[in-house]
């Protein structure tokens, strides 16, 4: 499994780590609540804004901050003690959230900060850089295959079309466009940005997985020349940060080697078998019909994946029984269906024929395991307790509780055939305006640092990719359109 979804979550987390050090700047004081510039500005940026407040202009600004402002105010007044607080499944998802950022934070702290970088590592790959390489490609995933399409290739096969066609292949081959900043497994990256490569040339066959091979031709290429001061230093960061995720992945590896020595599991065969044959129903079933399983165990769970409540009859007789066997512990499917409400299922293909399934299956409970066990590395170490992590849990908490207070408030009106426009105007505006009144002395703005910080007016929906939560963000919290800084105070 590859890391470099870790990247782009680190400087998620790395941008707040000083906050409650005292370095960060707060952007506003709600109570024992805060909001950060930073959190404000990926609150507005890494996820959809409504119409009403995406652009950049002063006052869609100081709507996204009320917005914020009173997401917090929403959950002051659900209060620490409700039906929320008090079900297994929420808490059991904001603790995957909060051990998902502190892998992801043992990540930056034993790998990233460890991986040294050469300059002349960035100016060979800097060179090379601003190309874009028009390929062909063959995915196969026989190791046979790949030596003889290697022999094939050294006996002088010059097009990869051939080579399709003599494979059975119909149509047109297979191919794509590859830049610098696509995300590719490292082995393909190195491959294509290593050195300067020909029209016509091979690459591979390569081993991308354990039992993934790709075999690529290169066809043609474009350059695009860094020419101003700015072009030149982001395309140096841009290598940089590329080749220090490289090496920060070998370290990865190398370091979960050691943390698994050792240690192999052992699945029971026909309760395998029996939980293959129910979740393969249940995760054949369509996106939508699963995101709607998901909204009716609670809202804003962001990874659609197979869980293990309410399935057949069938399973629920066998909860007890073993399932597989890791470092002495047997694992029963009560246990597994307990650790996928901290951790879903990650697979390792989004899609994949049904006579795969169950091998797929049991790479994600492994991956699972795997990163139970790097999670207790992390707990060791402290890292639940960086305040980067711990912002992080109180932004995922806060908005659940005001989306939960949202909807208690509203029960007692009829919103039957009204749109979000509707309800907000009628409903949430009066009721946010009466919460900043009721506030009011305990809510403090930095309006000097707002009035400094921008926002792009570009929609972005910012994921991860292969980690149990993708999105990294809560959605934009639609409750007010109050457009005026009239409450609270002021300060510096």
């Amino acid at each position: 499994m590859k890391y470099s979804s870790y990247i782009l979550a680190l400087f998620f987390l790395i941008s707040c780590n000083s906050d409650q050090a005292g370095d960060e700047q707060i952007l506003a004081y709600i109570n024992n609540k805060s909001i950060s510039v930073n959190e404000y500005i990926r609150r507005a940026e890494y996820t959809i804004r409504p119409p009403y407040c995406r652009s950049n202009n002063y006052i869609h600004r100081k709507i996204v901050l009320n917005s914020l402002v009173a997401e917090k105010l929403l959950a002051l007044e659900a209060g620490e003690k409700n039906e929320l607080t008090a079900n297994e499944d929420i808490n059991l998802y904001l603790q995957g959230r909060k051990e998902q950022s502190m892998r992801q934070w043992l990540y930056n702290e034993e790998m990233v900060k460890k991986a040294v970088v050469d300059t002349n590592e960035i100016k060979k790959v800097y060179r090379v850089a601003g190309k874009k390489y028009d390929i062909e490609y063959l995915s196969f995933s026989s190791p046979e295959l790949s030596v003889l399409l290697g022999k094939t290739i050294d006996d002088g096969e010059t097009d990869l079309e051939n080579i399709y066609r003599q494979l059975g292949g119909a149509g047109e081959v297979p191919a794509r466009t590859i830049g610098f900043d696509d995300p590719e497994p490292d082995k393909i990256h190195d491959a294509l940005f290593s050195d300067t490569l020909r029209i016509g040339q091979f690459i591979g066959p390569l081993k991308v997985g354990k039992n993934d091979f790709v075999l690529m031709q290169i066809k043609g290429s474009t350059r695009s020349l860094a020419i101003t001061d700015n072009q030149i230093q982001e395309r140096w960061k841009k290598v940089r940060t590329k080749i220090t995720e490289k090496k920060a992945n070998v370290l990865f590896d190398e370091y979960i080697a050691s943390l698994m020595a050792g240690k192999t599991i052992e699945f029971r065969r026909d309760t395998f078998e029996l939980l293959v044959k129910v979740l393969g129903q249940e995760y054949y079933r369509s996106e939508e019909e699963k995101r709607e399983a998901f909204n009716q165990k609670f809202w804003n769970k962001d990874n659609p994946q197979v869980i293990l409540d309410d399935l057949s009859q069938e399973l629920e007789t066998m909860m007890d029984q073993p399932l597989f066997e890791i470092d002495g512990q047997v694992w029963t499917i009560r246990m597994l269906r307990h650790e996928i409400k901290i951790h879903p299922l990650v697979f390792r293909k989004h899609k994949m024929p049904k006579s795969e399934f169950a091998e797929q299956l049991k790479l994600a409970i492994v991956d699972m395991v795997r990163d139970k066990y790097i999670t207790e590395q992390a707990y060791d170490k402290g890292y639940d307790t960086t305040p980067a992590i711990i912002r992080n849990h109180h932004m995922w908490r806060d908005n659940l509780l005001a989306l939960y207070q949202k909807q208690e408030y509203l029960k007692q009106f009829d919103t039957s055939g009204k749109d979000q426009m509707a309800i907000i105007n009628t409903y949430l505006n009066p009721y946010v305006k009466q919460l900043q009144k009721k506030y009011s002395d305990k809510i403090r703005i930095n309006t000097g640092i707002f009035e400094n910080t921008g926002l792009t007016s570009i929609d972005m929906f910012v994921i991860q990719t292969n980690v149990p939560y993708p999105v990294m963000v809560p959605s934009f919290p639609q409750l007010t359109t109050h457009d005026k800084l009239d409450y609270g105070q002021t300060i510096d």
